[in-house]
């Protein structure tokens, strides 16, 4: 019974995005991030990365590009800017409908922590920038996966105390719509290997989440 109001859901959203557009050309779902979403540690990434989840749950009603790049920071002092990266560019570019960001793990680093103190301002106008470009309907903020642990420097207290806050403070600010991704994966320490990397498991799960939202 679920599975058949979730699909009529499904239905009824394909039908306005088409009335509102005026065609039947996929939704483009930009997918803005890190290695997480790039799909590192995944057996066919291609396949099983979030974004490609996000796809294939459309049933081919969503183009999703994936435009995450390892490593990438969110503040543009980070070892690692993802506005210095060619993903970035591509994603502008993309004319996405909607734009799902998931980055701030990599800043909690211990060379990029830092650099906190520009997170807000540089989100804001990483925001504005896909606003100006592509005028999108929504922009999505993700709340980061937790981060249990790793060989890489980062700071799982960071993400409760001073990231997710601020994320909602951004999005608050910025009108754009939240995605926790944080709390319904902590209970799911299984689904991370390497502390940080989801599985095939995690990152469906991931996928599931961040549909269902964008089908609210």
């Amino acid at each position: 019974m679920k599975r058949l109001l979730f699909l009529f859901h499904i239905c009824l959203f394909s039908l306005s995005l088409f009335s509102e557009s005026g065609s039947s050309d996929p939704f483009r779902v930009a997918a803005v991030g890190d290695s997480i979403t790039w799909g590192f540690g995944l057996e066919k990434r291609y396949e099983n990365s979030w974004p490609a989840v996000v796809e294939s749950l459309s049933g081919g009603r969503f183009e999703t590009g994936n435009f995450g790049r390892n490593g990438a920071t969110l503040t543009d002092l980070g070892d690692r800017p993802y506005k210095d990266t060619a993903q970035y560019s591509r994603a502008l570019e993309f004319n996405a409908d909607v734009v799902v960001i998931a980055l701030g793990t990599n800043d909690t680093k211990i060379g990029n922590r830092i650099f906190l103190d520009s997170f807000k301002e540089d989100y804001l106008e990483l925001i504005g920038a896909f606003r100006q470009e592509n005028e999108p309907r929504d922009i999505y903020l993700c709340l980061p996966p937790p981060v249990f642990h790793n060989r890489w420097g980062m700071e799982g207290s960071l993400l409760d105390k001073c990231l997710i806050p601020l994320i909602r403070e951004i999005a608050e600010e910025s009108g754009c719509q939240v995605i926790d991704l944080h709390y319904p994966l902590l209970d799911h320490q299984e689904y991370f290997a390497d502390g940080v990397h989801p599985d095939g498991r995690g990152a469906r799960m991931i996928g599931e989440l961040i549909f269902k939202q964008i089908m609210n």
